[in-house]
C-alpha cells in the first residue's frame, strides 16, 4: 500500500509540476506574553503559474479544512515565510496511505476568524496558567 502510495504521490507531484522549495519549515507564533506555539510545516511547493502550496502528511481526514491550523498556517506562510499575499498560499495535507493531495486558499475573512480564535485560546491559556 504503501509503494502506492509513494507512487501516487510522485505522479502527482509532476502532473502538477510543484517544484520542493521548503522541507520541516519551522512555525513559531507568540499568542500572548506567556503562550507561544511552535511547530513544523513537513513540505512547501512552489507552483508552476504562481504562489506556493504547503502541505502536512497525515491519514485520511474528512473535516480536515475545519481545523484551526490550516487558515493559521496560510496566513503564517504568507506573512513571514515568503512575504506575499495570502491568496498566493494554498495549505492542506497529503495521505500517507494514498498519495492524495487535498489543498484549499481560504479567504482572508477566514484566516482573521481563525487567527482570532487562536488569539482568543491564547489569552484564556494564559488566564488559567
Amino acid at each position: 500500500a504503501f509503494i502506492d502510495a509513494l507512487s501516487n504521490y510522485e505522479s502527482e507531484i509532476q502532473k502538477r509540476k510543484l517544484s520542493l522549495i521548503k522541507s520541516r519549515e519551522p512555525v513559531s507564533l507568540t499568542l500572548t506574553r506567556l503562550v507561544k506555539i511552535t511547530g513544523q510545516i513537513p513540505v512547501i511547493f512552489m507552483r508552476p503559474e504562481t504562489g506556493f502550496s504547503a502541505y502536512f502528511i497525515t491519514r485520511e481526514n474528512i473535516n480536515w479544512e475545519t481545523e484551526l491550523k490550516y487558515p493559521v498556517i496560510q496566513s503564517y506562510i504568507a506573512s513571514n515565510t515568503f512575504n506575499c499575499n495570502v491568496t498566493e498560499v494554498e495549505v492542506g495535507y497529503i495521505d500517507y496511505y494514498s498519495g492524495e493531495f487535498h489543498e484549499i486558499s481560504f479567504s482572508a475573512k477566514e484566516i482573521k476568524s481563525a487567527v482570532n480564535e487562536l488569539k482568543d485560546i491564547g489569552e484564556t491559556i494564559s488566564l488559567n496558567l
